[in-house]
């Protein structure tokens, strides 16, 4: 007889728990009285009240759960199983507060029976097609972000293939540029030690002839001095000498210089030939500067000019001559006219140098710039290093004009445009599902900040600014959609 009540009594505790309103079928086993017939609040297991109590409208535990079904605790729960559907948790303040929860509470078990119609069917439908559109523009998104993110992984691998060439280039260029200059260097050393040798002897004889000319124009200067002095003498006879005297002799020499004085202007200097010596070594240093293949046409004007103003006379220009000439050949032209014997290759070689040291520079400023360019951040897996396209929207007054890794430009209907800025970052937001890309550095704003964007992606299959407004003085804030920011966890 006892065992048939017992077996009674569970059936009807059972049948009792699973009507208990309000309660989340996960948790209807904690919504069974124990073998005493009392429930335990859920969150604190050691207060219990008859299971009688539960749902009675009165509020016993601390945490509302043995109100599940009724709005007698403010901290309560009712939830809503929304068969066909799925269930939901509200408020149990809103329970049999005679108005329908539908987009919570689509069964309408939240009032009491009869109030609120099942909807559960028709929010399916809706929450299915909705469901179908999402998932589809996520496919969607995440098939052209797999596309920009295959884009941007070869072009970071193109970046760093052409790094690589141009690192081994220059080292290349380098090592030629070392060699080339190494073997400048040494043809420098050699034209240098060939030019000393060639004029070696040839400096210390025209340094003898210049002596020699010293001595000419001592000489020629004394005979000068002589030729004045016998000059004055007679022309002072001739004016003082006393006519009344018969001296045949005298009358004879006062007759003489009287034609000549009459002929000539006091006399100038006459034409003095080279000794046959002196004529002998110019001869001989236009030889060897011949062979030493000095510009022919310029040695021989150079030449037959310096040595014809010798031959015409040694007067006191001389000296000053044979410097010059010293200096000409020996010092300027000479030497470099024996130089050009050697340096045809010479200057294949400064070409080359020249070229590769060009190409060196080239190499360097193109290496900083793709290490540069290699070094900077475009957010997740890389994804903006191919985004360098921009897209423009009007919202209000103005077209604003974003280029993803560019500039983000707002534009008014003058087409007058303003810099908001420069890209700096993207980075993603897990717990808003966006990507987040930033903007700074813009133009300054009068009595106010530099410009500056954030722009918030989330999922869509293309490309779309949405709408901008501004917490901050001249700090934006963007809504857009992006295949960029697109995620698998982001379909249900």
């Amino acid at each position: 007889m006892n065992f048939v009540l017992v077996g009674i009594l569970c059936g009807l505790s059972v049948v009792r728990s699973e009507e208990v309103r309000g309660v989340d079928p996960k948790l209807i086993d904690r919504y069974t009285p124990d073998a005493d017939g009392f429930f335990h609040c859920l969150n604190d297991s050691s207060i219990r009240i008859p299971f009688n109590r539960v749902n009675d409208d009165y509020c016993d535990c601390p945490d509302g759960s043995d109100e599940p079904g009724t709005s007698a605790c403010a901290n309560g729960r009712f939830y809503c199983r929304n068969i066909g559907f799925k269930g939901n948790y509200i408020p149990s303040a809103w329970v049999d507060d005679g108005i329908c929860d539908y987009d919570l509470c689509c069964d309408g078990s939240e009032e009491k029976s009869g109030k609120c119609e099942n909807r559960c069917q028709e929010y399916n439908r809706k929450y299915e097609q909705e469901r179908k559109r999402n998932n589809m523009m996520v496919d969607k998104g995440l098939k052209v972000k797999r596309k920009i993110i295959e884009a941007s992984r070869k072009k970071r691998k193109l970046l760093k293939e052409q790094v690589s060439m141009l690192i081994e280039e220059q080292t290349k260029v380098q090592s030629k540029l070392h060699t080339l200059q190494e073997q400048s260097k040494k043809m420098n050393t050699e034209n240098r030690k060939a030019v000393d040798e060639a004029f070696m002897g040839y400096e210390e004889k025209l340094k003898s002839i210049s002596e020699k000319a010293d001595i000419q124009d001592k000489k020629v200067n004394e005979l000068k001095t002589r030729l004045f002095n016998l000059e004055q003498a007679l022309e002072t006879m001739v004016k003082e000498y006393n006519h009344n005297f018969n001296d045949p002799a005298v009358k004879r020499a006062a007759k003489i210089f009287q034609d000549y004085a009459a002929n000539q202007e006091i006399l100038k200097e006459e034409e003095i030939r080279d000794p046959d010596t002196l004529n002998g070594e110019f001869q001989s240093l236009e030889k060897v500067f011949a062979e030493s293949k000095v510009s022919v046409a310029e040695l021989q004007r150079q030449s037959t000019q310096s040595l014809s103003v010798r031959r015409a006379g040694w007067n006191k220009r001389f000296k000053a001559t044979i410097v010059n000439m010293v200096d000409s050949f020996l010092g300027v032209q000479s030497k470099k006219s024996v130089q050009d014997t050697t340096e045809m290759d010479m200057e294949t070689v400064e070409k080359e140098v020249d070229e590769a040291e060009k190409r060196a520079e080239e190499l360097k400023s193109t290496l900083e710039q793709k290490q540069k360019e290699l070094g900077k951040v475009y957010g997740p897996e890389d994804i903006l290093r191919s985004k360098d396209d921009c897209i423009e929207k009007k919202l209000g007054d103005y077209v604003y004009r974003m280029c993803f890794i560019g500039e983000f430009v707002q534009k008014d209907r003058n087409s007058r445009g303003v810099r908001v800025g420069s890209y700096e970052s993207a980075e993603y937001d897990d717990e808003q599902q966006q990507l987040v890309i930033k903007y700074g550095g813009g133009e300054k704003c009068w009595n106010g900040p530099k410009r500056s964007a954030e722009v918030r992606a989330s999922c869509g299959d293309k490309d779309e600014i949405l709408l901008v407004s501004e917490p901050e003085k001249c700090s934006y804030i963007f809504e857009m959609r992006s295949p960029m920011a697109c995620a698998e966890n982001q379909k249900y």
